[in-house]
């Protein structure tokens, strides 16, 4: 069928072939995959409920369910979602049987009995000097709250679900015990591996295309090729481009950070000098052509 096919059309439809064939393997793949790591992010009050087997706790206790639902880098603040629910003789129905003072860091909870199975939003900030966004994405923040329970006969336990956080990041977590009988929730934030190897395929490829347009540039002008305008265009288009590309790395922040010293800036670097030497070579060594004489026709 292929036999009076030349070898390079062979070669092209092999690799054309390859190409289609890992689309069609790599993008439902990833899709998959990002879908598996969305779902069950979030904790909620039915799963807090029903999934909560502690091994080290008395019968009465409060369970809570901290959901990490943003991180902010730059004001080093994240909020979290915190689902509060009762267990044992604290129970009744589907809330609260008796009253309970929380304190969530410095806010305090009152919650009345009879009341429902309720969640609150809690804002906290990132521990001084384990959170820096310059290093992205290879940052990381940790924070710290402190939880306690109590009623009208004395403290009570606190036990944790195991943390979550919406995608993008990825979360560790451990609980340490205070005198006081406070529980110290401590959670340390990285960005995920999705995110990670994104933001280096996003890097490489602005070095591509800085570089190849930079050997365009230079390969025209000393071999006296002729520039024409539409690869000046291109090249200035690049200059409007690797900011947006740049940009599309998930949760970026602003521009200035390590990662852009080893491949934005000098990419733009490098495609400002070339769009100057493209332009430079067009006026410098334009020559218009001269119109063919008549007697040249015949």
């Amino acid at each position: 069928m292929f036999q009076h096919l030349k070898r390079r059309t062979k070669i092209q439809i092999v690799l054309i072939a390859c190409i289609v064939l890992f689309l069609a393997i790599a993008v439902p793949l990833s899709a998959f995959i990002n879908t598996r790591q969305v779902d069950g992010k979030v904790h909620s009050l039915d799963e807090t409920r029903a999934s909560y087997s502690p091994t080290s706790l008395p019968p009465d206790f409060v369970g809570l369910a901290v959901t990490v639902l943003s991180m902010e880098t730059l004001t080093q603040l994240s909020n979290w979602r915190i689902d509060i629910v009762p267990y044992g003789t604290l129970r009744a129905g589907d809330g609260f049987a008796t009253a309970i003072n929380l304190t969530i860091g410095s806010q305090k909870i009152a919650v009345q009995p009879n009341t429902a199975d309720i969640f609150v939003n809690f804002q906290q900030s990132v521990k001084q000097g384990l959170g820096f966004q310059n290093n992205y994405p290879l940052d990381n923040y940790t924070m710290a709250a402190s939880f306690s329970a109590s009623n009208s006969q004395g403290s009570l336990p606190i036990g944790f679900l195991e943390p979550k956080i919406l995608q993008g990041w990825s979360i560790d977590s451990s609980v340490s015990d205070r005198s006081n009988g406070a529980r110290v929730l401590t959670v340390n934030l990285t960005r995920s591996m999705t995110t990670i190897l994104y933001s280096i395929l996003i890097l490489i490829i602005m070095w591509i295309l800085s570089l190849t347009i930079f050997i365009l540039s230079v390969t025209l002008w000393f071999r006296e090729r002729k520039v024409e305008p539409p690869t000046i265009a291109v090249s200035a288009a690049l200059l409007f481009a690797l900011p947006a590309i740049r940009n599309t790395q998930p949760g970026a922040p602003t521009i200035g950070i390590t990662a852009d010293t080893a491949g934005f800036f000098w990419a733009m670097i490098l495609v400002s000098c070339s769009t100057f030497l493209l332009m430079l070579n067009y006026i410098v060594k334009y020559k218009r052509e001269k119109p063919k004489s008549p007697e040249s026709k015949d």
